[in-house]
């Protein structure tokens, strides 16, 4: 393939459909009046996309596929997004859903260092989904929380991360929990016998993450909880480009882009896609039947995008989360399948019989889950 191929989604039909096709490729592009872009005949043929395909497909919705010049992209993920959304994003009747690149493109961005084979080497776990809870929440003394990350290990859990609330201001106070949660996992891991990772938040401003980051590397952190939404795309991709810890992607923010009532660009594509690019070793993604209204093909589409097969990129863990709980497992198995990191937070830290019992629990349920199958 030598050319960029973008989907999209878009609310029209009929004559509105054609004149709104037009409409995106000019926008994305050159945003001018035709009178214009007459007087320069090469555009039309090197600038403004060529339309392959703008096909009805219901009553209100059709599907228009653009092919860029890959010379279009050239200034790194910025110029990527602004070529593949930039001024449509503020056209609600228009969803970038999916894009192709040519190889060499895709070479520039290395994606995960990880990936699920990764992680599962780390842990030595194969055949089934990966465990993991959040710690959480903010506001609870920190004494609770060693507590809660060492019961999770204990009862045989594989990673903790951070929740995305869990922010300091003060670097003293931010060294002083993460050293002391990494301590809680590995007494609880030396006493189960088993490995348990503990992946800390990065967030704060721009000066600090630098300074936080070498912290967790040199501290022995396994990996890293990041919201490119929030740190901004660019932003976490250069940061992120500068460590080999395993890194995870949070929601936060997405819903202002990726909403699954119609964004500018579907879910898919930005948890699958654009997460992975940045270096996203697992996408945290909220889940149907949990606290966030989305579907389960919208969630499907995310996993299938985490994991389908994309330049040399490897695979990424999807993490369907958002209000799981432990009686889904078994809905939530059959959806994702055995190549995902399946997150339970609140649901696991008020079990009846306790974390460590929980997690025990949550542990023999997928093995044997997995095993019979």
């Amino acid at each position: 393939m030598d050319h960029i191929v973008a989907t999209y989604r878009l609310r029209a039909v009929g004559e509105a459909l054609r004149e709104l096709a037009r409409k995106v490729a000019v926008e994305l592009t050159v945003e001018v009046p035709d009178p214009l872009i007459d007087r320069y005949p090469d555009i039309e043929g090197s600038i403004i996309p060529q339309i392959e395909t703008a096909e009805e497909v219901g009553a209100e919705t059709s599907i228009l596929r653009l092919h860029f010049s890959p010379a279009l992209a050239d200034g790194g993920l910025p110029q990527w997004l602004n070529l593949l959304s930039g001024n449509v994003s503020m056209m609600p009747q228009v969803e970038l859903l999916d894009a192709e690149f040519p190889a060499e493109l895709l070479s520039r961005f290395p994606g995960p260092s990880h990936g699920i084979a990764g992680l599962r080497e780390r842990l030595g776990v194969f055949g089934r989904p990966i465990i993991a809870t959040a710690l959480k929440p903010r506001g609870a003394p920190l004494e609770d929380l060693e507590a809660v990350a060492e019961a999770f290990a204990r009862g045989g859990g594989e990673v903790i991360k951070d929740d995305h609330n869990l922010v300091e201001a003060r670097f003293e106070d931010y060294r002083e929990r993460v050293l002391r949660i990494r301590d809680a996992v590995a007494r609880g891991s030396a006493a189960s016998g088993r490995p348990c990772l503990y992946h800390a938040l990065l967030t704060g401003p721009i000066p600090e993450l630098e300074r936080r980051l070498c912290l967790l590397e040199e501290e022995g952190i396994d990996g890293v909880l990041v919201a490119p939404m929030l740190l901004g795309l660019e932003a976490t991709r250069h940061l992120l480009a500068k460590t080999d810890l395993f890194v995870w992607t949070h929601p936060s923010f997405s819903g202002s882009v990726a909403h699954p009532a119609g964004g500018s660009v579907s879910p898919a594509f930005l948890h699958g896609t654009l997460f992975r690019l940045i270096g996203a070793d697992a996408a945290v993604f909220v889940n149907h039947g949990g606290r966030f209204p989305i579907s389960r093909d919208d969630c499907l589409a995310i996993a299938h995008q985490c994991r389908r097969s994309f330049g040399a990129w490897r695979p990424t863990f999807p993490v369907p989360a958002g209000g799981m709980r432990l009686d889904r497992l078994d809905a939530m198995a059959d959806d994702f399948g055995p190549d995902t990191i399946l997150l339970i937070g609140g649901d696991l830290l008020i079990h009846e019989a306790g974390v460590e019992a929980g997690t025990r629990l949550f542990v023999e349920r997928v093995t044997q889950r997995f095993d019979s199958a």
